[in-house]
């Protein structure tokens, strides 16, 4: 393994213990995630943490062919780890900050609008249910967590089951099995 590889994948589990027992840097973590939301779980600790203000994540073939921006020269690609089959490499990628329009001047970002909030809380309710505690007309922030309760209700007996027949030879092989 070379000495950036090793670097790269020691930095990623860093991240990992760092957001995972610290709540103010997990709330960060998931601020960029959110903007990277395309990416695997590992590929938005190793983005977070090499540039927590990301907000727009590509290769540069996807850049220069697809969207007709360049990388800027001196910029400097957030290297995540990729899966060679019989050993690990690097890929980078490069945040929308380190582009410049061809023709375009800026790219657009996604954003909720005011106008979309009730279509989004409608989605999720007709998704995950309604709680029973959220009021008619909820704001979005209820909802979410609304979702989130009933989403967890619905699917942690399933996700515990599976940990329990996962945990031989693992961190949780000495959990006591619930009855």
């Amino acid at each position: 393994m070379t000495a950036k590889l090793q670097r790269i994948v020691e930095l990623a589990a860093s991240t990992a213990r760092t957001v995972t027992n610290q709540p103010d840097r997990w709330a960060d973590f998931l601020r960029t995630a959110a903007w990277n939301y395309k990416y695997p779980f590992q590929d938005q600790l190793l983005i977070y943490a090499q540039r927590p203000d990301a907000t727009a994540c590509a290769p540069i073939e996807v850049w220069n062919k697809r969207l007709d921006r360049w990388v800027k020269r001196g910029a400097k690609g957030i290297a995540l780890i990729e899966d060679r089959g019989n050993h690990l490499g690097l890929r980078h990628v490069f945040d929308v900050s380190d582009t410049q329009s061809r023709r375009q001047p800026q790219v657009s970002l996604w954003r909720l609008q005011d106008s979309d909030t009730a279509h989004v809380i409608e989605t999720l309710e007709n998704a995950f249910g309604a709680s029973d505690e959220m009021e008619p007309h909820a704001d979005l922030p209820a909802a979410l967590l609304a979702a989130a309760r009933n989403a967890v209700d619905d699917n942690s007996a399933d996700y515990v089951a599976e940990l329990m027949k996962e945990r031989e030879h693992s961190l949780l092989e000495d959990l006591d099995i619930p009855h």
